[in-house]
């Protein structure tokens, strides 16, 4: 079984978890290991994800947003996951959320050699495998090929707007053609693979490896680009570090958007 086999079934299962879980009733716990507040849809959909994994890849270590890292055995894989990516919408009925999980051979961004993301919602999924292709719904990804952010619809983050981001975010808003916020980075940053967004910015430090470090990895593998501020290629995925990144269809948008920091 290929890992992008094993993507599919653990992204299947988060999927049926999550709707079942929902059709029980939103129930709030206690945070989870990051500090964030935990539902019921949220260790639900994590216990399915973490199952499956621990099935099919055996010894592993997983840093997931409410158990927090765990060991299984000798490990041979790493794996970071989002169980739920928008909570707060899938609590209010917003159709907007999504599980994203992306595996490594090490602790590093770059042992990075798989990763998926599922839109809860829709079932629309992201696949790739270090060495393959990149899986959009079945199809290929297509890109656009957008240069400017004067022509470009970007998600901007909420977390932007924190002082050290704020000034930075004012200036991307003005310049580019359109903006929103969805309120799920991994499955905002995944619309670049459809070509429905040109690029995704979270300028403050708010966001951890696990909430955009899959669809990153799947828009690089595309022909895509991105930018951690705050960490690198060395840096520990299972780290619960609070980070930046930008993330474009061209090098050139990509560019110009770090430019515009000034």
């Amino acid at each position: 079984m290929s890992l992008v086999d094993v993507l599919r079934e653990a992204l299947e299962e988060a999927r049926r978890a999550a709707r079942d879980s929902l059709s029980r009733g939103v129930r709030s716990l206690e945070r989870g290991a990051y500090g964030d507040i935990s539902y019921t849809f949220d260790v639900d959909v994590e216990s399915a994800v973490v199952e499956t994994l621990k099935t099919r890849l055996g010894d592993v270590v997983i840093a997931s947003e409410e158990m927090g890292v765990r060991r299984f055995g000798n490990p041979e894989y790493y794996v970071v996951i989002d169980p739920v990516d928008g909570s707060k919408n899938a609590a209010r009925g917003l159709p907007f959320y999504s599980t994203a999980i992306a595996i490594a051979r090490g602790e590093r961004v770059r042992d990075i050699v798989a990763a998926g993301v599922v839109d809860l919602v829709s079932g629309e999924m992201f696949l790739g495998e270090l060495g393959g292709e990149v899986i959009v719904d079945g199809g290929k990804p297509v890109l656009s090929r957008v240069e400017k952010l004067s022509e470009a619809f970007v998600f901007i983050d909420h977390g932007s707007f924190r002082p050290e981001g704020r000034d930075w975010a004012l200036k991307v808003i003005d310049k580019a053609k359109d903006t929103r916020f969805f309120s799920s980075a991994a499955l905002e940053l995944a619309q670049i693979l459809k070509g429905r967004a040109d690029a995704f910015v979270c300028l403050g430090r708010t966001l951890r490896f696990m909430d955009f470090i899959a669809s990153a990895f799947l828009l690089e593998l595309s022909g895509g680009h991105y930018k951690v501020i705050g960490g690198d290629r060395d840096s520990s995925i299972m780290s619960g570090e609070r980070l930046a990144a930008v993330a474009a269809s061209t090098h050139r948008l990509l560019d110009e958007i770090l430019s515009v920091r000034g």
